[in-house]
Order: structure tokens, then sequence, then C-alpha cells
């Protein structure tokens, strides 16, 4: 089987160890700073397949590309080691009881395509260096502890089309730079403290199809520059403060299906601007309640 980077991966024991100063002392790090440390010679050996959760290149490397560890009951954190394991394009620890911080060493994992972290007890900030990933296509930090702003270097992941951080502690505003991540087709952030406008920016991503802001601290009008996220099929707003007319500018948005609008400030206006979105899309959905069927 080939990796999406085009690497063969190895289904039993590779004949060459894993680096001890590379990836090998990356695996050591986990063992040492998790409850995995029955792993430990499995990984020392390079053995994979599902009882380590391990996968390695079969190019004469031997490299880490995958480590897959999803529900397995493991507490503890990230060691700052991670970054030694460079090569890695999966790194799956979700639905586990790890927590502590996401070392700012992953920015050293510029393979990484996909990362996924959901379902823990992670907190602190999101790191700086989630913005030299420049491969990453999928982040999944939901229904977690995080905190702080989400860094402005988001921006420089082009690549990324699915970002998930919603039910988190994330505040401050939204960044702009967020809108250089032109290739989004799905960003929930509910369910956190962000505050603030909306971005205009966020119209450059032209190929997001679902996004989730409610329940959480926004103010101020939507920007109309969301007419050109053409194919945006459901738009979550409810539970913010947010104010002002629909932007009439989305009535061209053919695709919408789900639009919640309630537990905002909209003026009495917006009742209007609902009956005009039913009328531009039939079959959209306009909610200002979750209970309600229209």
């Amino acid at each position: 089987m080939a990796t999406a980077g085009g690497e063969k991966e190895v289904a039993a024991k590779v004949a060459t160890p894993l680096d001890p100063t590379g990836d090998g002392a990356f695996l050591a790090a986990l063992c040492e700073a998790t409850t995995v440390l029955d792993r430990l010679s499995d990984w020392r050996g390079a053995v994979t397949g599902a009882s380590t959760g391990l996968v390695v290149a079969q190019d004469g490397s031997a490299r880490l590309v995958k480590l897959q560890l999803a529900a397995r009951k493991i507490k503890g954190e990230i060691p700052d080691a991670i970054g030694l394991a460079d090569a890695m394009q999966v790194l799956d620890l979700s639905a586990n009881e790890m927590s502590g911080p996401l070392p700012a060493t992953i920015g050293d994992c510029k393979k990484l395509r996909k990362l996924l972290l959901m379902n823990n007890e992670f907190d602190g900030p999101l790191p700086i260096g989630i913005g030299l990933l420049h491969k990453l296509r999928e982040l999944y930090a939901n229904n977690n502890g995080f905190s702080g702003g989400l860094p402005k270097s988001i921006g420089d992941c082009h690549h990324l089309k699915r970002l998930w951080l919603c039910n988190n502690e994330l505040e401050g505003p939204i960044p702009p730079e967020l809108g250089g991540c032109a290739s989004l087709e799905l960003l929930n952030m509910s369910g956190n403290q962000f505050s603030g406008r909306i971005p205009e920016e966020l119209g450059n991503c032209a190929k997001l199809k679902h996004l989730y802001l409610n329940d959480n601290k926004l103010d101020n009008h939507l920007p109309a520059g969301l007419a050109y996220c053409q194919e945006l099929v459901t738009l979550e707003l409810h539970g913010n403060s947010l104010s002002g007319r629909f932007p009439e500018e989305m009535l061209s948005i053919a695709t919408l299906r789900r639009v919640t609008l309630g537990g905002n400030l909209w003026p009495a206006s917006i009742q209007t601007d609902a009956a005009a979105l039913r009328e531009a899309i039939p079959d959209i959905h306009v909610l200002f309640s979750l209970d309600d069927d229209d």
C-alpha cells in the first residue's frame, strides 16, 4: 500500500530499526510521557500494524510515516521530541485521555497531512508553529481545553481542507489571516469564546462548504464578503451577538441549505431578510430556533 506521499507502507516487521536519535527517540519519549510503555520494545524494532499503530516507509529509510493510537485510553502528554519525527504524515491521538499542551516542536513535522487530537484533555495555546505545516490537510482539535487566540500563522496552511476547533476555550478575534486557507471546505469554530467581527477575509475561502461559528461572542454585522463562498451549504451563527442586516449579496449562494440565526442581536428587519433568503433559495432552511422545522 502507498501513502499519500507515495511511500510504500510495511504491515510486518521492518529489517532496519528506527533511528534511535530520530523517530526512535520520539517514540521512547512518548512512552516515558504517557501510559504506552508496553509498546516500547515493539517500537524499537519497528514492528508495525494494528497492535502498535505504527506505519514505516519501505523505501530504505525506515522512517515513521503514521502513528495511529486512537481510543487506547492513553494518559499523559505529547513530548517535545515529537519534532524528531519529521517524516510523519499522520498523527492520530484522538479519543484518549491525554492532556497538556501541543508542543511548539510540532512545527518541525513539516510533512504532516493529518493531525487528529480530538476528544482528549489537551490545554494551553495552539502553537505558532502550526503555520509551518504547509502540507496539512486536516486538523481536528475539537473537544479539548485549548485556550488563547488562534495563531495568525494558521493562514499559511494553504492546503488545509478541514479545521475542527469546536468545544474548546479559544478566545479573542478570528484572525483575518484565516482567509489565507483558500482550500478550506469545512471550518468549525463553534463552542468557544471568539469575539469581535467575523473577518471579511473569510470570503477568500471560496471552496468553503460548511461554516460553524455558533455559540461564541461574535458581534457586529455579517460580512458581505461571505458571498464569495459560492459553494456554501451550511452557515451556523446562532448564540452570538451579531447585528445588522443579512447581506443581500449572499442571496446569490444557490447551494445554501441551512442557516441558523437565533440568539443574536439582529434588528426586526432580519425577518424580512430571512423571507428574502427563502424566496431566493427555495430549498433553504432558515432557523431562528433549533427546534424550528424551517
